[in-house]
């Protein structure tokens, strides 16, 4: 009964799918007679066909072949059409069948076409449209002609057709093209080349090898006093300034002709030529404005173009030029960028980019007096279609490449890009105030010692617990600074057991040696400067730190009064011979002054709350812990092994430079991070910060670990390893270090290790600790009654090695091979190590190709809702320019999906103006033929449903010109 009832309904559900077909089939037939009649009319009955298949779960091919029919319609159509298909698209047409329709014109290969067919109406009668929100894409990106990989895409394809991302670790100042490598500078001032390696690498002399990623110019540091050109040419490059009154050339320099005299130094192919005002013979360094356009009745004409955008003909006078974006007139006040490269032209308005060509095309009128007096300078262009929105661009002097970027000035910073470069471990500041203080007459250590006893007094105990944030953070700087300062400035000779830096600066002839006291002071100062943080056992989170942090403060800060005062005693009790010529007295006046720096003033009511740190916390999920817990709780492992003790890893990252005055007594912002883990993986970090973790806390505090260091490097790279601040693409392409697994687990012993048999024969030693805390495979492997500790996985030893550094780093996974990266990622699913998936997909898709669409299909079946999610947040791309989608099947379905998270993530409401064909200037100053604008914008022969309209716009627009246009000539 239950097989029969089930074949009855797949009989009906064929019955039901040919209905629908043949109602489909109808529908197109209908299509075809409207698209030679009135075309506008299909697109509702296109939206309408890929609504039934998606309904009634049919195949793409069965709605493709009528969206395909429209859109070589489109391709066809005058400037004219297209905006009215636009128009009719953002009523009637739903998001998925636009995103169809794109992805046809691509196939069919139309270039250019714009992207304002996405926005949609929310309904007939509302004032408000919503509009696809071009996001600012995280680095700069490239298009166009790839000679030599100079446009810096990864790629050494020779044509580039699609906004390819350039990856680099800042903003950019400025793009250099040249014919085979492309120099850019950043807003750090740092220099990259890329391209034919000769002509800007040292000892690149005579080499083919070209670099097709940007690559970082060490040899160059600019002195930012000095304003640098650099001068990209075919074969060499030119650094104007490269030091003051000089310049370096990388590459072949034969052809500038130096005199030997003028050359400084030289190499294999570089030189560095004194003359800093050379003037270059070859005419090329300077961009001439002269260009020869097109003329619209097929001659050419030479003319002269203004940076404003005007041009000079024969005659001399000026006159502005017209621009044309996509058929429509646009405001050239408007343009937020404009460029050309001999006939060329690439401008960018509303963040989009278009590109085209110069044309000459005929006035309104007759019985002009000058050749000049006929035309009209027209710029035409076409989008540059992009799914993400810039600042500005730069082009190649032949017009042929692109490379746009956003570089708002107001725009913050963002915190994935340069956060790391400011970084240091401790609160330090490099402005110091020293107050006057009261009733100290003379420098004896008797009144210093009253004076210190004074300012130690006016703090009350409470506010001792209150001089430290909850992170550890300093909340005053100078009583602090000064206190550290005094203990460095005041130290004991261990030998004498007097004042070390009094003692030895005294001279024979009982006279101080004021230049090496004032060099100890100054060390001092930078010694105190260094304000550490404080460190408790209690977790950032929990309850007990707050108070547990007041009583760590008041201690630390009795602490150092006590040692101060000390110090100040010892001082006091120099022998007689030191006090021979007023001597205390004179070095007194240097402690004297390091306790003026001490004075802050008053802390208590709102003056002290305003000395208050705004703390910027950052918390770094970290997933060992919890999975620990689950572990134990469960009885997997024994909790009380000492490869299982947990460490909290923590720093307080101190940002930027704050001065410090009684205006402005905020001390600036600060980061926090910790995690926790096991000491495998401190290990792995670095073996000698073993030795720093506090026993007793269970605590390694890395800015007290880096307290001492000449720079902050070593703190940003420990900050980095442990916590993954550069886990942006700027950072992942160029991230390469290596973690050290096999190193130390050769260092533990054998009952802490597996050993592994790999799928190509190799037997790995591997730690027990990452498998038992991160693998529930073997969790359960381990509840069998036997387990040894060797066992054979059926994957490679590369993918074994890299999966193991994944658990510690996960960016080591952005650079392997996609094939290592696919088989790393189904061995995290072997072996039930979820924690990390969602990292290593997104690293996935961040760096795939079309050729690896199938890899990205297995992603799709394995984890669909999140890679939907990762695909319009980061790659958006896919859906819109592959040919070759990352399902096998149910492409409808996918591209469904997608347009509707593509409405709530990338859709704003937005008001809605009445549309416009052609969207005037308000001023409009020219007057294009009407006759050349019909034939130019409007298709007489194919627009005969539309040409009334057209008119009728057109008709308004010269009226309103003429008028214009009268009135400056009645005027003049």
């Amino acid at each position: 009964m239950d097989e029969h009832s089930d074949d009855e309904f797949n009989n009906m559900k064929l019955e039901g799918e040919k209905s629908v077909i043949l109602k489909i089939n109808e529908t197109h037939e209908q299509i075809i007679q409207l698209l030679q009649e009135k075309p506008l009319e299909t697109v509702r009955l296109v939206s309408r066909i890929v609504h039934l298949t998606l309904d009634n779960n049919l195949d793409i091919k069965v709605c493709r072949r009528s969206v395909r029919a429209l859109a070589k319609h489109w391709k066809n159509s005058s400037y004219y059409k297209k905006r009215r298909f636009s128009l009719e698209m953002k009523f009637y047409m739903h998001l998925t069948t636009r995103i169809i329709f794109i992805r046809e014109l691509i196939d069919i290969g139309e270039k250019s076409f714009y992207l304002n067919m996405l926005p949609q109406k929310l309904h007939f009668y509302s004032p408000n449209v919503v509009k696809f929100q071009k996001k600012e894409y995280n680095t700069a990106m490239g298009i166009g002609c790839n000679k030599n990989g100079r446009l810096g895409v990864g790629s050494t394809e020779e044509q580039v057709d699609i906004m390819t991302p350039v990856n680099l670790p800042n903003e950019i100042k400025s793009v250099n093209f040249g014919a085979n490598h492309t120099i850019i500078q950043l807003q750090n001032l740092e220099l990259y080349g890329i391209g034919k390696m000769a002509n800007f690498m040292e000892g690149m002399a005579g080499s083919d090898e070209i670099c097709v990623t940007p690559m970082k110019l060490s040899f160059y540091k600019q002195d930012p006093a000095i304003k640098t050109r650099i001068i990209v040419k075919e074969d060499y490059t030119e650094i104007n300034d490269y030091n003051m009154h000089s310049s370096l050339i990388i590459g072949n320099a034969d052809t500038l002709r130096i005199e030997k005299e003028n050359i400084r130094c030289s190499g294999p192919n570089w030189l560095i030529d004194n003359t800093r005002f050379r003037k270059y013979k070859n005419s090329e360094v300077i961009d001439s404005n002269e260009v020869e356009v097109d003329v619209y009745d097929g001659t050419k004409r030479t003319i002269n173009i203004l940076e404003d955008l005007h041009w000079i003909g024969k005659n001399r006078k000026e006159r502005e030029m017209t621009i044309f974006m996509d058929g429509t007139h646009v405001d050239i006040t408007k343009l937020k960028c404009f460029k050309w490269k001999g006939s060329k032209v690439f401008g960018m308005i509303d963040e989009t980019i278009y590109s085209g060509k110069l044309l000459l095309v005929p006035r309104e009128g007759e019985d002009h007096q000058h050749p000049d007096e006929d035309v009209v300078l027209m710029a035409v262009m076409d989008e540059v279609v992009c799914l993400w929105s810039f600042d500005t661009f730069e082009v190649s002097s032949d017009g042929e490449s692109l490379i746009a970027w956003s570089n708002t000035p107001t725009k913050q910073p963002s915190p994935d890009v340069n956060r790391l470069d400011n970084f240091r471990p401790y609160e330090s500041f490099e402005s110091f105030n020293f107050q006057e203080l009261k009733n100290i007459e003379n420098f004896h250590g008797h009144n210093l010692l009253t004076t210190f006893n004074e300012i130690c007094n006016s703090f009350s105990p409470r506010t001792l617990g209150t001089l430290y944030t909850i992170a550890g953070v300093p909340t005053v700087t100078c009583l602090i600074r000064g206190m550290l300062a005094l203990i460095h400035f005041l130290r004991v000779d261990e030998l004498t057991g007097l004042t070390e830096a009094f003692v030895k600066n005294v001279r024979s002839d009982s006279t101080l040696d004021e230049a090496a006291v004032k060099r100890e002071f100054d060390m001092a100062m930078i010694v105190g400067s260094k304000i550490p943080v404080l460190v408790v056992k209690s977790e950032y989170i929990s309850v007990e730190r707050e108070n547990e942090m007041k009583t760590t403060s008041r201690d630390h800060i009795f602490d150092l009064m006590d040692k101060v005062k000390n110090l100040l005693i010892k001082f006091n009790s120099l022998p007689l011979k030191y006090r021979v010529n007023r001597l205390d007295t004179e070095f007194g006046k240097w402690i004297e002054k390091i306790l003026r720096s001490c004075n802050e003033g008053s802390y208590e009511g709102q003056n002290f709350k305003n000395r208050l740190i705004p703390t910027d916390e950052k918390y770094q999920n970290n997933y060992c812990i919890a999975a620990l817990k689950t572990r134990i709780e469960s009885g997997d492992i024994d909790g009380g092994l000492e490869r299982f003790m947990i460490v909290r890893v923590e720093a307080v990252a101190f940002v930027g430079r704050h001065e410090i005055s009684p205006d402005n007594p905020s001390t600036g912002h600060h980061r926090v991070y910790w995690m926790h883990t096991t000491k495998f993986h401190i290990k792995c970090i670095d073996a000698s910060l073993l030795e720093h973790i506090d026993e007793e806390k269970d605590v390694l505090n890395l800015s007290l670990v880096c307290l001492d260091d000449h720079s902050p490097e070593r703190f940003k790279r420990l900050v980095d390893s442990f916590f993954v601040v550069q886990n942006s693409p700027f950072h992942l392409s160029s991230f390469e270090r290596e973690i050290d697994i096999a190193s130390a687990t050769a260092s533990l012993p054998v009952n802490e290790t597996y050993t592994v048999r790999t799928l190509d024969g190799i037997e790995m030693k591997v730690p027990k600790v990452l498998f038992e805390i991160f693998s529930e495979f073997d969790a359960a492997r381990k509840r069998n009654s036997y387990v040894e500790d060797t066992f054979s996985l059926d994957y490679s030893a590369d993918a074994l090695k890299l999966f193991l550094a994944c658990l510690l780093d996960v960016r080591v996974y952005y650079r392997a091979s996609i094939e290592l990266k696919m088989e790393v990622y189904k061995l995290a699913e072997f072996v039930l190590a979820n924690h990390f998936r969602d990292e290593l997909i997104r690293m996935f898709l961040l760096k795939a190709e079309e050729k690896d669409h199938a890899h990205l299909g297995y992603l799709m079946l394995e984890r669909p809702n999140e890679m939907i999610s990762l695909i319009v947040r980061h790659r958006p791309d896919i859906v819109f320019f592959w040919k070759n989608l990352p399902v096998e099947q149910n492409h409808l379905e996918f591209i469904d999906k997608l347009a509707n998270t593509i409405k709530s993530d990338r859709f704003n409401k937005v008001g809605y103006r009445m549309y416009r064909e052609i969207d005037e200037p308000e001023e409009p100053k020219v007057e294009i033929s009407q006759e050349f604008l019909l034939h130019y914008i409007c298709n007489a022969k194919q627009d005969s449903d539309v040409i009334d309209d057209f008119k009728a716009s057109l008709k308004m627009l010269l009226s309103k010109i003429r008028q214009q246009y009268n009135l400056l000539k009645f005027q003049s």
